[in-house]
């Protein structure tokens, strides 16, 4: 590459700026730089647009550059998720702290007066009756939510056996028709 950014002054300005630039997305394409073979490419068609390998090599350029960018979206797609799961877990962590800690409290208040006891709870029970109206939904166990996913998971089946199914039909129908 050091080589070509010397000649680039004079082989931009020649008749060999096509095979210049051809050279170049070919360099660019052994170092997995895509986005700039793509552009070296289509600088050498621009200047000869015949030139058939250029176009092959434009056109592989183009489809890793795309490869590339639909992994890079992946990969912070799957970030995203876990910094997700990371804080559903902290938040899970945290609820379970504050039951234990609620826990703790009730089991010392019912040492003492059975009176006071009868307030904690009618205050717990406002306290939850106004948590359940402020739209906080009750956490579900383990077992539920993978009892859940298995289930979402039999319908997506189901549905894509549907389509895999309607597809073939259609298919066979085509054939049908074309038999000539």
């Amino acid at each position: 590459m050091k080589h070509l950014d010397r000649i680039k002054d004079a082989a931009v300005d020649s008749p060999y700026a096509a095979d210049y630039y051809y050279n170049r997305g070919n360099v660019a394409m052994a170092m997995s730089n895509y986005q700039e073979a793509v552009d070296a490419y289509k600088q050498s068609l621009l200047r000869n647009p015949g030139d058939l390998d250029a176009k092959e090599n434009y056109i592989y350029a183009k489809e890793k550059l795309k490869q590339q960018q639909d992994q890079q979206n992946q990969n912070q797609d799957q970030n995203q998720n876990q910094n997700q799961d990371q804080n559903q877990d902290q938040n899970q962590d945290q609820n379970q702290d504050q039951n234990q800690n609620n826990d703790q409290n009730n089991d010392k208040n019912q040492d003492g007066n059975q009176d006071q006891n009868n307030q904690d709870q009618n205050n717990q029970d406002s306290k939850n009756g106004q948590q359940n109206q402020s739209g906080t939904e009750p956490k579900i166990s383990p077992q539920a939510a993978q009892q859940m996913l298995q289930a979402i998971q039999a319908k997506e089946k189901e549905t894509q056996d549907k389509v895999n199914k309607e597809k073939a039909e259609a298919l066979k129908a085509r054939q049908k028709e074309k038999n000539w």
